[in-house]
């Protein structure tokens, strides 16, 4: 699936985002964003910002822009140890300039809403689905709150139309969980506030020749809303609609931005 959408990705204006980019959203226990974080694990520090690089800095100080909330972006450099010790960054205090320094000294003296500090990391990290930062940060970044990363971005004209969960799973009968709650109700707050659609890809998993593979002629695409005033775990606090199913990922694709971003009676879902 991510292979064809990154094939379509230009011709579509949409931005799937790199394996080696990553944008986190870090909100607060009260689901409200606190700060916007993108990391690029680059081969040197001393490159150019790729193409990649710049749309997930535009589209999310975009974003931070219209909340009025900080973001920083930085980068490193991919190694055999898997650490970090050197960035280049810029955060929306600094300008357009990229700098450079040491990671722990970034986070200290630069994102204001970190403290840096040794962590009991009890859960292991798949190594081969994460990036040095991923591993970095569940050690020594500490911050009030929890963090999502964005699957991906609709844009256009340098400006989010629209944000996607995907998910993929070979259970026949899915929907959504109840664990992901906190996730889909801090989602769709910061979508609301900055007037676009949160939507979520459900991609069905199938076995074809004893290999498992994502089946994309099957999609099944959800709106997502939060009752007025919801909190965690509250009866009815997140509400799911089927925009549509059995859609084919080519079909999707295709599709001019109105399918996704036409509103629908929100009565049903407020209240």
């Amino acid at each position: 699936m991510l292979s064809l959408l990154r094939e379509r990705e230009k011709e579509h204006n949409f931005r799937l985002l790199s394996e080696k980019i990553g944008v986190l959203l870090i909100f607060d226990d009260n689901f409200e964003l606190k700060f916007i974080l993108v990391e690029s694990w680059v081969d040197s520090i001393n490159s150019e910002l790729s193409s990649e690089e710049q749309s997930a800095i535009r589209f999310s100080e975009h974003i931070s822009c219209l909340l009025g909330k900080s973001f920083y972006f930085f980068r490193y450099e991919d190694n055999e140890i898997r650490d970090i010790s050197t960035v280049q960054y810029r955060t929306s205090k600094s300008g357009n300039d990229l700098k450079k320094c040491n990671v722990m000294t970034f986070f200290n003296e630069h994102v204001e809403e970190c403290t840096l500090k040794e962590k009991n990391v009890k859960k292991q990290i798949n190594k081969s689905l994460s990036t040095p930062f991923h591993q970095w940060q569940r050690k020594y970044l500490d911050y009030k709150g929890f963090s999502i990363d964005i699957d991906m971005l609709f844009a256009s004209e340098g400006k989010v139309k629209f944000i996607v969960e995907i998910k993929r799973s070979k259970i026949s009968n899915w929907k959504p969980y109840k664990e992901d709650a906190n996730n889909y109700l801090a989602m769709s707050k910061l979508c609301e506030k900055i007037g676009v659609p949160f939507l979520l890809f459900f991609v069905p998993k199938i076995e074809k020749n004893n290999i498992i593979i994502d089946c994309i002629n099957n999609l099944k695409i959800y709106d997502i809303y939060h009752r007025v005033g919801a909190k965690y775990l509250e009866p009815n606090s997140i509400f799911f609609n089927v925009r549509c199913e059995n859609i084919s990922l080519e079909e999707l694709i295709k599709k001019d931005y109105s399918f996704f971003t036409e509103n629908i009676d929100l009565k049903t879902w407020r209240n």
